[in-house]
């Protein structure tokens, strides 16, 4: 992971030589400078529509403002406005770049401030980015940590028959379901009606099939092996698994002893996972007796 972008370097006063109030100062200086071009340009103004107007109004035979001669007088004046509005901000614009800095070297060095501040902040804004991006960055990579983590502690949690004992009906098809996973299969719990008592469906090397998980609080009976075993032709399985937390009656060991059904205690589920029991072998032996 890239590290974390450093922090730009805020511009000093200081190092401009000058100060915080000679800063803060700054909008007032550059409203001078306005101001002076508009007072440079203001006389020019009042000049040229006092001659205007008179020339106007006798030369449309008007009499007085109310002639005919004052819409004409309006347009001018509009016109006039237009047009010393924009030679103000161009004797503003002069009074800025090159009267004041040629007679204040304070009004240069703030102006080289306000530059380096305006390249902060662009600095900052950027990197206000990165830090996001390198936060979210982070967040993933500390959920993926404890998600491992997680799974390494349900691994070992697993390996001991007091886990197995206390889980809901729900949460012992999950665990099941990733002994099967971590040993290759593909498992789908179906969590559904109609599934004819199937809870997981198994899928690896081209055979298909189905587990029941029993929760319960006493031995499974031949009925639920009967049952499962039907459901597997009803699936088109290839073999059906039955996994119990309290193990199973003598008479469903007898029944499934001879059939493609594979039953599964709490002590199998911890032999499967120590290596001791691969379910590919059992599998194998159901399959090609």
């Amino acid at each position: 992971m890239s590290p974390k972008p450093p922090e730009p370097l805020k511009p000093d006063p200081s190092n401009y030589g000058l100060t915080a109030a000679q800063v803060e100062k700054t909008d007032r200086l550059e409203l001078y400078c306005n101001w002076a071009g508009c007072i440079t340009g203001l006389p020019i103004a009042s000049i040229v529509i006092y001659r205007i107007a008179p020339y106007v109004i006798s030369k449309e035979g008007g009499t007085g403002l109310f002639g005919v001669g004052f819409g004409v007088i309006l347009a001018s004046v509009s016109l006039s406005i237009g047009f010393f509005y924009i030679l103000f901000s161009l004797l503003g614009l002069i009074s800025e770049r090159w009267i004041a800095p040629r007679f204040s070297k304070r009004y240069t060095a703030i102006k080289k401030y306000e530059l380096d501040m305006e390249e902060y902040e662009r600095l900052s804004a950027e990197r206000a980015k990165l830090v996001t991006a390198f936060q979210e960055r982070e967040r993933q990579e500390e959920w993926e940590t404890r998600r491992k983590e997680r799974e390494l502690s349900e691994e070992q949690l697993r390996r001991k028959a007091s886990f197995w004992l206390v889980l809901d009906g729900y949460e012992f098809e999950r665990q099941v379901a990733k002994v099967f996973e971590l040993h290759g299969f593909i498992a789908k719990v179906t969590r559904g009606s109609g599934d004819e008592g199937v809870d997981i469906v198994l899928l690896k090397g081209g055979q298909k099939g189905v587990v029941q998980c029993k929760a319960h609080g006493k031995a499974v009976s031949p009925g639920t092996i009967r049952d499962m075993y039907g459901a597997m032709h009803h699936f088109k399985a290839n073999y059906a698994v039955v996994v119990s937390s309290n193990g199973f009656t003598g008479g469903s060991k007898t029944f499934a002893s001879d059939k493609p059904v594979i039953l599964l205690d709490v002590s199998d589920l911890i032999a499967i996972q120590d290596g001791q029991r691969t379910l590919d072998e059992r599998i194998a032996n159901l399959l090609d007796p």
